[in-house]
């Protein structure tokens, strides 16, 4: 389990979103850390004060640039 601490929150649409609007916190599961970022199945999501967001798991791309930090358990 890997979770991932945002910069900055994702960027999505409020009408369509491909995860929950106001998200900047990730943790996921099969994790892999390759090509400026890290590939991960994002199974929970949390917004800057921590509250849990409602999402479905979703398979993405997190490039460096975008990660705070990243904590492993």
């Amino acid at each position: 389990m890997v979770t991932v601490y945002l910069k900055m929150r994702f960027f999505t649409f409020k009408d369509a979103p491909h995860l929950p609007p106001n998200t900047s916190v990730v943790s996921g599961s099969e994790a892999e850390w390759a090509n400026g970022g890290i590939t991960l199945t994002a199974e929970k999501f949390f917004n800057d004060d921590g509250k849990a967001l409602d999402g479905k798991p979703l398979r993405m791309f997190i490039p460096t640039s975008k990660i705070d930090h990243a904590v492993t358990e």
